[in-house]
């Protein structure tokens, strides 16, 4: 990672008084942790009314971690809270000065973000766009973390509709078992449908389409903006293509889970003498691994929304 980059100090505060502080650390700080204020930057949490070590421990991994990646998104620092014994790594670092930042003002957290799926999204951005493959998986584990609760939702759904439809009678042996015969080709051992349709699932119940399409419009890889990157077939071969001027959005998000889909196929899938005329693994170091790094930013755009639309109200954890 490079050299830290020390922000100006940032203070949120939320309606009852609580508040997070960012930036250097306090004298007491520097005095317990040994750090540089010039390279160390810390968070304080104020006024939550704490009743033990534990607790406060609890509510700033929980608020902390949530304000770090509004920061983020933000303001394009890749930060995350560091374990005392690791206290001498670089705990904050920037990447391209290209990455896409969000429009939001920075509040104090309402709502607690999975830690770990959340490092994974870190994770990912720690690493270096010399492996873009990498990058890309890493970030698509952040939306495979969430396959089991979304599909969950998608099959529910589904029977809830077969049941309307059907005027079901639950005394009707042969619709119970049409109900149970529904579900179970649904299964998998873990989630509901193939890979390929959990990721969809999670996609669609995410992530905003007109969001999306502003975004590909707007924000450009290479001087392009990114929506002509994914309509154009001669970047990545055996890939769906996603065309944002000739696709509705109903379409949208199910076109780009596809591409997301094909992508990690062609990443993790890397047998030699393959006879069933699949497409070629895309290995390291090849022109079209070098061609994911617009891929990997609209990964990274998905892969925060799914964050964001998962995460969990800080009173319904008691926070």
């Amino acid at each position: 990672m490079s050299h830290a980059v020390n922000p100006v100090a940032l203070v949120v505060t939320d309606s009852a008084g609580a508040a997070i502080r960012f930036g250097e650390p306090s004298a007491a700080a520097q005095g317990m942790l040994h750090c540089d204020p010039d390279y160390i930057p810390t968070i304080t949490l104020t006024d939550t009314n704490v009743a033990s070590c534990e607790d406060a421990a609890d509510r700033l991994n929980s608020i902390g971690a949530a304000f770090l990646f509004q920061l983020s998104l933000a303001r394009g620092y890749l930060c995350s809270l560091a374990e005392l014994p690791a206290i001498t790594d670089d705990p904050i670092s920037r990447h391209s000065e290209n990455i896409y930042r969000w429009d939001m003002e920075l509040a104090f957290p309402q709502r607690s973000i999975p830690p770990d799926p959340l490092k994974l999204f870190y994770y990912a951005g720690t690493l270096s766009n010399e492996y873009p493959s990498l990058r890309f998986l890493a970030y698509y584990q952040v939306l495979e973390y969430f396959y089991v609760r979304y599909s969950h939702l998608d099959m529910t759904e589904s029977v809830s509709s077969m049941l309307r439809r059907t005027g079901f009678d639950a005394t009707d042996v042969d619709q119970v078992a049409r109900v149970v015969d529904h579900v179970l080709t649904g299964a998998r051992r873990r989630g509901f449908g193939f890979e390929s349709e959990q990721l969809r699932a999670t996609v669609t119940r995410c992530v905003d389409p007109g969001r999306l399409r502003a975004f590909l419009l707007s924000h450009e890889h290479d001087g392009t903006p990114l929506g002509r990157h994914l309509a154009d077939p001669g970047r990545l071969t055996a890939v769906g293509l996603v065309d944002i001027d000739r696709t509705e959005d109903d379409k949208l998000l199910a076109d780009l889970a596809k591409r997301i889909y094909g992508i990690r196929n062609r990443i993790v899938h890397a047998k030699e003498g393959s006879v069933d005329n699949g497409p070629e693994p895309l290995f390291p170091f090849s022109p079209e691994s070098a061609a994911l790094l617009a891929d990997i930013e609209v990964l990274r755009y998905v892969a925060a929304w799914v964050l964001i639309e998962s995460a969990v109200s800080t009173a319904d954890r008691g926070i």
